[in-house]
């Protein structure tokens, strides 16, 4: 077990008062780090329900922490995001960018899964929080309008419920246009899905790039 991994538990127990006397024994890999930090704050702040309807109570503590949010927070139900990470396939070795990853979150979840994970935010306060969780260097402040790098991984999750039908649809081309053939877009939405010029859809919001 490194000292690093042993730093990041911490740091995420941290942000839910969990003093070190309370706190379970280190595991001993990164993703067990998020694996365990998930069920333990899941049980702390919500005994009564199920562990995966716990994580939109985790989120929303964790925006917290991002002080004078200018942003309309809308969270994608955890149960639409688990059934766009099955229609993903194996998650081993594949790298995620969530684009507008805010504090981290769905980029733990993808993480537990197993893909190796990275994220892109505007607003600076998030990713903030995002790097106090560990992941200080899969982080980049960008906007998702300007950036150019989505050719670089293997999926592409890009959720944005307070924006237009229009910009939507844009948005959702840009990054297709820039993919490889043979990787996804998960890209869900509030507005109907449409065609993806040089994509074949997987169903639940996810785009075969070809």
């Amino acid at each position: 077990m490194t000292d690093a991994t042993t730093e990041e538990f911490a740091a995420f127990l941290k942000h839910f008062g969990v003093s070190e006397e309370d706190r379970p024994p280190p595991p001993t890999d990164r993703q067990n780090v998020y694996r365990r930090a998930l069920g333990y704050i899941d049980r702390r702040l919500t005994p009564e329900r199920e562990g995966e309807h716990t994580v939109g109570d985790i989120e929303s503590a964790l925006n917290a922490e991002a002080p004078s949010d200018p942003y309309e927070y809308i969270p994608l139900p955890l149960d639409e995001f688990l059934d766009g990470l099955e229609i993903l396939g194996p998650a081993e070795g594949r790298s995620f960018l969530d684009v507008g990853c805010g504090t981290g979150l769905k980029m733990v979840v993808a993480l537990k899964r197993g893909f190796e994970v990275f994220g892109l935010d505007i607003y600076q306060p998030y990713l903030d929080v995002a790097a106090s969780l560990g992941f200080g260097d899969r982080i980049t402040l960008a906007d998702a309008a300007t950036f150019d790098g989505y050719g670089e991984f293997a999926v592409v999750y890009c959720y944005g419920p307070d924006r237009s039908l229009g910009h939507a649809s844009w948005i959702r081309r840009r990054i297709a246009d820039q993919m490889r053939p043979g990787t996804h877009l998960f890209a869900p939405s509030p507005f109907p899905p449409e065609e993806i010029e040089g994509a074949t859809s997987l169903g639940r919001w996810v785009w075969r790039i070809n």
